[in-house]
């Protein structure tokens, strides 16, 4: 990923958790381009400075070069991150409780 899409992306996790007063739950959709093609999968976790993106065929990880343009739609309970809207979502979220 390149630097400034990881500003980016911990930015929208600053946002988030001044939005909703906790940080996301695992696991994370995420838009992303990989090899010129745009992708949409998940981060079940990040540690060590690593982000695996599931749903990339082979997988993918957020620290390739080849991976681009990643920024993160929703969280594991459905919540949108500030500034995304559902309309740009492949998959739509699915909140619990039916609220959100």
């Amino acid at each position: 990923m390149a630097p400034e899409d990881y500003i980016k992306v911990l930015k929208q996790v600053e946002e988030f958790h001044k939005h909703y007063g906790e940080l996301p739950f695992m696991p994370i959709r995420v838009s992303f381009y990989a090899n010129g093609e745009k992708w949409e999968g998940y981060v079940p976790f990040m540690a060590f400075g690593r982000c695996p993106i599931l749903g990339y065929p082979g997988g993918a990880c957020a620290c390739k070069d080849w991976v681009s343009k990643t920024i993160f739609l929703y969280d594991g309970r459905g919540r949108l991150f500030p500034g995304i809207t559902e309309d740009i979502c492949e998959k739509k979220p699915q909140r619990e409780g039916g609220s959100n």
